[in-house]
């Protein structure tokens, strides 16, 4: 399974966005039972957009979400400058450096 992008322009409303993307990904992620493998990271982009990750079991779970949003297959993110938005705070481990930022739920 690969993780997936959802790119959100600098011009665009992106604080309405990201919360839209966060309720819709928050009533998965409680619906799926809250795996341990599954979140949304958010990382803010040297232009002023804004990339959301969401882990290989996330992007199973959510994969509608993606496509309404027209994500796309990336490879696993760098953690720097990643904030932990939604989802299991154990997912972070997924990723391959030393932080992430923010946290959700334990």
């Amino acid at each position: 399974m690969n993780w997936s992008k959802i790119s959100i322009e600098a011009d665009l409303d992106q604080e309405d966005l990201v919360n839209e993307i966060q309720q819709v990904f928050d009533a998965l992620f409680l619906a799926a039972g809250c795996p341990r493998d599954m979140a949304l990271f958010e990382r803010t982009t040297a232009n002023g957009g804004v990339e959301l990750f969401l882990t290989p079991v996330a992007t199973a779970y959510a994969a509608e979400l993606v496509h309404e949003f027209d994500g796309t297959a990336c490879e696993e993110p760098e953690k720097d400058e990643l904030d932990l938005i939604d989802g299991h705070v154990r997912a972070s481990r997924l990723l391959p450096a030393d932080r992430v930022y923010g946290s959700s739920r334990p």
